[in-house]
């Protein structure tokens, strides 16, 4: 059963944490799709088209330990790590983690609380070889604005040493990407790497934008260094209808990634986390939804 956040401005809805598959994202304020009341426009899609691909994305969801597990690599084949906003994954063997793999999970325990424009979800810690942590997080709508608040809190003996993102699946209005979309950053940013069997015929790379030449017909990928900043985000608007959204990020970004499909265009944004025993660490991600010429937007 799903969630609705909703006030003059936006409806956003958010799955029920029971019903997130895969063990890839995290659970909590998992949302599936906003809509701008105004017009009635859409921003959300899903990781793939086709029921039962990909890994269980959709919409905006977030992931920890992408590049950076917690306690993975200690791990012996058999033994459990923590995946954070999902549970105690048991590590397979030997290999490098993979977050395509279907790790055998023990879920975490999630409270949840959602009362009209506001949604918070806590967490609780459950002890793996001397790692475990509480996370918080709290979502609420503030006119065409969708705020998210994190705070994760180190309760075991190891340090935490990972990273967060959010993957935006989207596609306004479920406009597939391509030369009608402008994504452009808030920051001047290095391109470090890009797949390189495809995505240079599509993608026009600037210092501070990024151009689809023509329609995806299969993956691109592009990543981005960052440099320090106290804020940092992007903005993708559908040009010929204006609508568009803004992330608006309140913390030193890690980096900066830009993957698509012929279905969907997700930028992402990295915040590098290193939390001690005892510390606890909060971040905040701004949304900001609009359509070109509206008084609000």
């Amino acid at each position: 059963m799903g969630h609705i956040l909703e006030n003059d401005h936006l409806a956003v809805e958010l799955a029920d944490p029971a019903a997130c598959a895969g063990v890839r994202f995290d659970r909590t304020g998992f949302i599936t799709q906003v809509r701008l009341k105004r017009g009635g426009h859409t921003f959300c899609t899903r990781e793939r088209p086709a029921p039962g691909e990909g890994t269980g994305g959709a919409g905006i969801c977030s992931e920890f330990g992408l590049f950076t597990p917690v306690g993975y690599n200690s791990a012996a084949a058999g033994q459990p790590f923590p995946k954070l906003g999902v549970g105690l994954l048991t590590r397979l063997d030997g290999a490098d983690y993979d977050f395509r793999a279907a790790y055998p999970a023990d879920y975490f325990s999630i409270r949840m609380e959602v009362d009209g424009q506001f949604a918070q979800f806590i967490v609780e810690p459950k002890e793996c070889r001397g790692y475990a942590a509480k996370l918080e997080k709290k979502i609420r709508i503030d006119g065409a604005s969708l705020i998210i608040d994190y705070a994760l809190h180190n309760v075991g003996t190891e340090p935490i040493v990972t990273e967060e993102y959010t993957h935006n699946f989207l596609a306004i209005d479920g406009h597939c990407p391509g030369p009608a979309y402008r994504l452009t950053f808030a920051m001047p940013v290095r391109l470090d790497a890009m797949e390189p069997a495809y995505t240079p015929r599509i993608v026009d790379v600037a210092e501070r934008g990024l151009r689809l030449l023509c329609e995806p017909e299969r993956d691109i990928y592009c990543a981005f260094g960052v440099p320090p900043a106290a804020a940092v985000g992007w903005e993708l608007v559908h040009m010929p209808t204006g609508v568009g959204l803004r992330e608006i990020c309140r913390f030193e970004a890690a980096r900066l990634a830009v993957w698509g499909a012929p279905h969907v265009l997700s930028p992402e944004l990295f915040i590098a986390l290193r939390v001690m025993p005892g510390e606890r660490k909060t971040w905040r991600r701004v949304y900001e939804f609009f359509r070109s010429g509206d008084a609000d937007g």
